[in-house]
């Protein structure tokens, strides 16, 4: 059985996942800055800020996933959400 016994700063996790945590010269940023466009995926209202911290001249498609049925979410995804796929967990 393996142990955690450190980490590296920055840790990504549901709160911060956007840009912000990814280190400006390394290698993912050097490979990926340069584009243009964005497709955001997410399944909550809280994903909407992945691409906080992304500079890009392009176009941003948000694709929301709602895995509940009830008229208010939907309305608040349709709201927020170019594209929302409604109940689409057992794919």
């Amino acid at each position: 059985m393996r142990k955690v016994s450190h980490f590296r700063e920055p840790i990504i996790h549901v709160f911060n996942k956007n840009t912000t945590v990814i280190q400006k010269g390394s290698p993912f940023w050097t490979a990926h800055s340069e584009r243009k466009n964005i497709m955001l995926l997410g399944d909550n209202l809280g994903d909407l800020n992945i691409e906080q911290g992304q500079e890009h001249s392009g176009i941003t498609l948000k694709i929301g996933f709602l895995n509940t049925s009830d008229e208010v979410s939907a309305r608040t995804f349709l709201n927020n959400f170019d594209l929302v796929l409604v109940e689409d967990s057992n794919v």
